[in-house]
């Protein structure tokens, strides 16, 4: 990622007034000199009337994020174009917007003390830990999610499939139902919000994730766990979010640093499309698919 943030860098000293950098990216662009290529690039983006650059998720779970988007929000800025970055998964700005995030609350409100990432919690040795949905190898943000998982003295798995991972690293599996399996509200990286019900029933034992996360609540008497429909819990949330303008400019205002070496190829950045959760992980005609059978090979 090294090379493309310097790639970007170029574009912006093409696309910006280099008196004019902002100090938030002065350290990237600090000796770097547009080439033509570059220089072609930002005067297609100014001349487009109607540009958009668009970051994607590779860009968005790299160490080196925090710069790519400070250099393309600042050449959209230098050159009138929009900027648009895909969304990690399906409800990925609802949950920025609800404020399931280490550093950001509600509406992305900071947080006076940050929270743990998921790299923090697995690091530790946490008395309970609860895994909502994911597998060992969901968690690719260490090397060895099961090993470290070991280490945790409770773990809970909310789950609607089992697996020897699973097995291996949960101490209780409590059976949920799929996203098919529930009604809910997503909210898209347009900031649509896009209401659903289920389609067909949870199987067996198993009941929607939300509603055994009610009990739990309920069973720990803890506050703000006495929904009994999405629709309540849809109207109270929309009522605090009130109307959302999408907006992916970057107000950072401190300098970044540019980014030193190459990448840590330990580190997973790229997950193949029929690997991502664990319900394509199982569609067999999902893995039948040349595209997934091509990535098996390269990984074998």
């Amino acid at each position: 990622m090294r090379t493309t943030t310097l790639r970007l860098a170029g574009v912006a000293v093409a696309a910006i007034d280099t008196n004019k950098i902002p100090k938030t990216i002065t350290g990237i662009c600090d000796g770097v000199m547009a080439s033509v290529e570059q220089e072609r690039i930002a005067r297609s983006l100014h001349d487009a009337g109607n540009a958009i650059v668009m970051t994607g998720l590779i860009a968005g779970r790299h160490a080196a994020s925090s710069a790519i988007r400070a250099l393309v929000s600042a050449i959209c800025e230098a050159t009138g174009a929009q900027h648009g970055t895909l969304s990690e998964g399906a409800n990925s700005a609802g949950a920025h917007l609800a404020g399931v995030l280490p550093h950001r609350a509600r509406m992305g409100a900071v947080r006076s003390d940050s929270g743990m990432t998921a790299a923090d919690m697995l690091a530790q040795s946490l008395d309970v830990t609860i895994l909502l949905g994911l597998e060992p190898e969901d968690l690719t943000c260490v090397s060895d999610a099961e090993s470290a998982l070991a280490e945790h003295k409770f773990v809970v798995a909310l789950t609607p499939f089992t697996s020897e991972a699973l097995e291996r690293s949960a101490t209780l599996m409590l059976p949920i139902g799929t996203f098919a399996e529930t009604s809910g509200t997503y909210i898209n990286c347009e900031g649509r919000w896009q209401s659903f019900v289920g389609i067909a029933n949870p199987v067996a034992e198993a009941r929607p994730a939300w509603k055994v996360l009610r009990v739990l609540g309920n069973l720990l008497e803890a506050e703000g766990f006495e929904y009994l429909s999405t629709e309540e819990i849809l109207a109270e949330f929309s009522g605090v979010a009130g109307d959302v303008s999408p907006n992916n400019s970057y107000n950072g205002d401190s300098a970044i640093a540019a980014p030193n070496g190459a990448d840590d190829p330990s580190v997973v950045v790229d997950v193949p499309i029929y690997q991502v959760d664990p319900v394509v992980r199982r569609a067999a005609a999902l893995q039948l698919t040349p595209e997934a059978i091509r990535r098996r090979d390269e990984q074998s």
